[in-house]
This record gives C-alpha cells, structure tokens and sequence, in this order.
C-alpha cells in the first residue's frame, strides 16, 4: 500500500459531528482544496480532509501509469476507515465517478457516509463525448490537455489554463500559481473514465446528494451534468461565470456557500 498524503483541517466549533473529506480529480492533487474551501468548512464547523490519489501531490505512487479508477477507489477506502465520524463526501470531476464506484462497491465502508457533493461531475457516458466535443469546439485545448498528459506543467500555458479550466478574469498570479501545480494523470485511470470502468448510476434516495457545476464550464457541459445528475435522481444547480476549477475560481466562495446552503438543510452544525 502507498502512503498517501492527506491534509486534515479541525473545525473552528469544538466536537464538529461531521468529517467532509474532498475527494480531487485529475491533473491535481489535495492542494486545491487546500487554497479556500478546507478553510470555509472549518469555518462553518466541520472537520475537513483531503486526500491525493496514489501518484498524485506528495502521495507516494510508483509508475503513474499503471493506476487504474479502482485503485483511486481504495485510496478513498483507505481514508474513510479512518475516520470515527460521519461523513460528506465533496468531490470534483474524475473524483466524482472515484465516489461514486466508491459508494457503489465499498458497501461496509461507504456505510459512513451519509451526503454527497459531486462538483463538475465527469458525465455519466464517460468524458470520451465530451473530448470530442472539446476537440470540435478548441483543437489548440485538447492538444495542450495531451501535452499536460505526456510532460507535465510546463505544458499548462497560462492561455490553456484560462481557456480550459478557469474563468476569464482569474489574475495572472493566481493563474501561474495554480498551473504550475497540474500534474500528468495515468492513462490507465484516463481510459477508465472514457469508457472502460464507468459507474452505473443508481437512484438513491436516501442519501442526500447535490449535483454543482459551473455555466462557464468549458470541460463539461451544463447538459451533460443536467442528464448525469437527472440518471442519479437529482436536479443540479449552477454558479453564474463560473468554470471547470470551481474550487479554485475566482467566484469558488459562491460555489462554496451554495454547498453551505444544501448542508445545512440536511447536517446543519
């Protein structure tokens, strides 16, 4: 097993009953929850944790590349038998279908959990569509998410980033400091998530779910996350000139306090 690295954060109200544990996606690892939204939920009175993937951030991983969607899978497993309290999961893109399986195939362990976020969800037929969509639309994206893929962040132009990722209106400090930050992800998990390994989406209605994406999101569409979350029984909701990185983006506190909102009517603190 490889030891992995995980940010922990105490609430600022003593004895917080819940644990939110963030859940990444790909190209990144626990540093972007790291920069606004552990502080906001502990804030708000919940414990907070976040983990990188095998291979990701500071985690230890071996050859990248040989990582598979279900290896993510027990890393997550592996995080939430830690934890002694309830928990929320809160989740972005390929970290979403990472929750999902999760809860799909880790029945014991997922017994914990008791709500869901899922933030700019990959689709539920897999990114392959949306890659083609995107190849249609901004050849000079795609080409530069291959880039990415097989050399790293020198690769993540500051144009790329903004063009892909974020909102326009991102300062250029903050754009640097976040794209050198992107990282390759394994090919293996990559073909998992365009049609290899997909979770099968199951109504669940009694477990509290929300489904957030970004209307200025350039990855995945507003109707694609519309179906997906529709194939789970839910109705999304969106933040106005918002983008993919919605944790990172320069309105991720409107995006943050509409999870307060849905929180709090399910596990108010």
């Amino acid at each position: 097993m490889y030891e992995l690295e995980v940010l922990k954060k105490s609430s600022s109200e003593q004895n917080s009953p819940y644990n939110i544990i963030f859940v990444h996606g790909a190209y990144v690892g626990a540093w972007c929850w790291q920069e606004h939204f552990m502080d906001f939920f502990c804030s708000a009175g919940y414990d907070c944790t976040a983990l990188s993937f095998r291979g990701h951030g500071k985690s230890q991983g071996g050859i990248l590349n040989n990582h598979r969607l279900c290896d993510y899978v027990q890393d997550l497993e592996t995080v939430v038998s830690e934890s002694e309290k309830p928990i929320i999961l809160i989740s972005h893109s390929m970290g979403c279908m990472v929750s999902q399986k999760f809860l799909q195939q880790k029945k014991d362990a997922s017994e914990k959990v008791i709500g869901t976020v899922y933030m700019a969800p990959i689709p539920f037929h897999g990114v392959a569509p949306s890659s083609i969509d995107i190849s249609m639309k901004d050849p000079m994206v795609m080409l530069q998410v291959h880039l990415v893929q097989l050399f790293g962040s020198s690769f993540a132009t500051k144009e790329f980033a903004r063009r892909a990722l974020f909102s326009r209106d991102i300062p250029d400090a903050l754009l640097d400091s976040y794209r050198h930050k992107f990282q390759p992800e394994s090919f293996n998990a990559i073909w998992d998530v365009s049609f290899l390994d997909l979770p099968i989406p199951v109504k669940n209605s009694s477990l509290p779910q929300l489904f957030i994406g970004g209307k200025k999101d350039n990855i995945f569409s507003t109707k694609a996350i519309e179906n997906t979350a529709s194939r789970y029984g839910e109705k999304a909701v969106f933040i106005d000139n918002t983008a993919h990185m919605m944790m990172l983006d320069p309105r991720w506190e409107k995006v943050a306090e509409k999870i307060k909102i849905w929180l709090n009517i399910y596990f108010a603190v």
